[in-house]
């Protein structure tokens, strides 16, 4: 727990493990009089919950995957690097699924991921006739290229060429 929290640059807290009683079998502290709601941020509970959930996942030694909901939700930028870089660690030894809305994320998880693209698939999830929610297998998460927007404007380029100005314009506009 301790060697994940310095990973992610998390608050120091102690862990205590009271077990008894119905107790939680380990509980986080800042001090002995204050609980982590009291002194931290949303954000730097996250994190610290984040460290725990990993230092636990990598003492599992089962098959099951591990998946991550949106892990930086309300994170500062500056911890959403170090969350992807140990997702990324976590994949070496785990099958691991992240879902997440955060472009931020999903490129530094992409960045990290490209060093080592033939460990790593990629899922799309689209829309069928009539159905929703179809997940098949794509190439990269990215559907577009630095290749293929140079040909897209390449193209408008060529098609703003002809016609009046008022359609140059309009041609333009589109392309952009």
């Amino acid at each position: 727990f301790t060697e994940e929290c310095i990973a992610l640059r998390a608050p120091t807290v102690t862990l205590d493990f009271p077990g008894r009683q119905g107790r939680a079998a380990r509980r986080k502290k800042v001090s002995e009089d204050h609980s982590l709601a009291e002194i931290l941020s949303e954000g730097e509970q996250k994190v610290i919950a984040i460290a725990d959930f990993l230092a636990e996942a990598s003492l599992r030694t089962g098959s099951a995957p591990i998946i991550f909901d949106d892990p930086v939700n309300s994170l500062d930028h500056r911890r959403v690097k170090e969350i992807a870089k140990r997702i990324a660690s976590l994949s070496g030894e785990h099958q691991v699924i992240v879902f997440t809305h955060d472009i931020w994320f999903a490129s530094e998880l992409i960045a990290e991921f490209e060093q080592r693209a033939s460990e790593c698939m990629y899922y799309q999830v689209v829309e069928g006739v009539g159905v929703k929610g179809i997940v098949s297998r794509a190439s990269h998460p990215r559907l577009d290229t630095p290749a293929s927007i140079k040909r897209r404007i390449n193209s408008a380029v060529q098609d703003a060429t002809g016609g009046t100005d008022d359609e140059r314009q309009h041609r333009i506009d589109s392309a952009y």
